[in-house]
């Protein structure tokens, strides 16, 4: 985790710096009528030094006018989508100072941050309330995070984890849990079979520990349905738990909007470790059936699309289809990536036990049964309409080339 999120770190902040800056305010520059009425906003640089917070390390960023306006919408629900750039984005990326290896027998690799700002919004007290306003804007900000986050490709076309994408900048490292195979080979030339290896390496994580699940049936499942991962053509940066109330760090400014609560300011994310190269519904917002709310919310989805709208298609009918391929046969990736997230859940309370560990394990198990019978339910007939893409000549699973390498023979 340490060498995954230093590298996503360093790869994002390199990449926005590197962009051209617009004239444009960003969908995440906060108007001081947005502060005052709704009180949910996001750290600008101005606010960043208003507080005193250094970026030690950090690159110089572009000086921003003071003179920026913001387009104003007639409700709140679609204050949160206007034209932008990357600059306020920059300032939620962590300031890393020192990324290194230790000078002893067992090289452990380490990293060093900038103090950060804010707690976790799951400890904000007392709690937002389900119906607040301020909940509603500010799912529909983390809804157009995610966006922009997917409007970052990857370097080289392929996909997979962010760290084993940019090996060429970094030598492979010891796989993460999860990540299958993919570090030795640069990611993966086609979505299906990145998935599949990060999919078969938590699966194997799980053996390995003799954990109790269905590892037929969920392969059985990926082998008749998986090809259609590879109708997303393009690889698109995903922080998976970017939305997770327990990784968005914001903090409550001292003066109060027009009702008399303090306003809250998204100053970034507290773990960046979870970056892939693939398809933005593997996000926990959008693919994991315990994340709440789900399905996402109506705010979320109109950050997520651009949209100023009250009114939205469907889900997951209705996505930005700009961004999300495929859009008619959505359901259906969603229910394996639904899997890949309950197991996932599952293995890691082996791996990582906390005290509340059984009841999270029941409840990830639940999940995993009812993505499980979903798929059971989709018919051959449902997708055969949909001509298989067989992969690109040569081109072997990750998963599948390291168990035949450990095996001595050809698959």
């Amino acid at each position: 985790m340490v060498v995954s999120g230093a590298l996503a770190v360093r790869w994002i902040r390199d990449y926005l710096v590197q962009q051209p800056s617009s004239s444009s305010s960003s969908s995440f520059a906060v108007t001081k009528a947005e502060n005052v009425h709704h009180g949910v906003g996001v750290a600008t640089e101005q606010q960043t030094k208003k507080v005193g917070m250094t970026r030690k390390g950090a690159k110089s960023l572009p000086e921003e006018s003071d003179s920026t306006t913001t387009t104003s919408y007639p409700n709140s629900a679609s204050r949160c989508t206007t034209d932008n750039d990357g600059n306020d984005l920059l300032h939620l990326i962590p300031s890393l100072i020192h990324h290194g290896r230790e000078h002893t027998v067992f090289r452990q690799e380490f990293a060093f941050y900038a103090a950060p700002r804010g707690k976790p919004l799951s400890l904000l007290t007392p709690p937002l309330s389900s119906d607040s306003p301020r909940r509603e804007l500010l799912q529909c900000k983390l809804g157009d995070l995610c966006r922009r986050l997917a409007g970052l490709l990857s370097p080289t076309g392929r996909f997979g984890p962010l760290a084993a994408v940019q090996t060429t900048i970094a030598n492979p490292r010891q796989p993460n849990i999860g990540s299958g195979g993919l570090f030795e080979t640069g990611g993966a030339g086609t979505w299906s079979v990145a998935f599949q290896s990060m999919l078969e390496g938590i699966l194997r994580d799980g053996e390995d520990m003799a954990v109790v699940l269905s590892y037929a049936t969920i392969r059985r499942h990926f082998r008749r349905l998986g090809y259609l991962l590879d109708e997303v053509t393009t690889a698109r940066l995903v922080v998976l738990d970017a939305a997770d109330e327990s990784n968005i760090l914001v903090t409550m400014d001292s003066q109060d909007d027009d009702a008399g609560e303090s306003k809250i300011i998204v100053v970034g994310l507290s773990d960046w470790s979870s970056c892939v190269f693939g398809d933005p519904l593997l996000a926990t917002a959008f693919s994991d059936p315990l994340q709440l709310p789900h399905p996402p919310s109506a705010a979320f989805l109109r950050g997520f699309n651009h949209t100023v709208s009250e009114t939205e298609p469907g889900y997951p009918a209705g996505l930005n289809r700009a961004i999300i391929e495929d859009v008619d046969k959505a359901p259906i990736r969603l229910l394996l990536y639904q899997v890949y997230h309950s197991v996932t859940r599952i293995v890691r309370e082996f791996y990582r036990p906390r005290g509340d560990n059984s009841a999270s394990e029941l409840e990830a198990r639940r999940a995993l049964n009812l993505a499980l019978t979903k798929l059971a339910e989709v018919s051959d007939d449902d997708v055969r309409k949909k001509e298989r893409h067989p992969r690109p000549s040569g081109e072997m699973s990750p998963a599948k080339r390291i168990k035949t390498l450990e095996h001595g023979n050809p698959e």
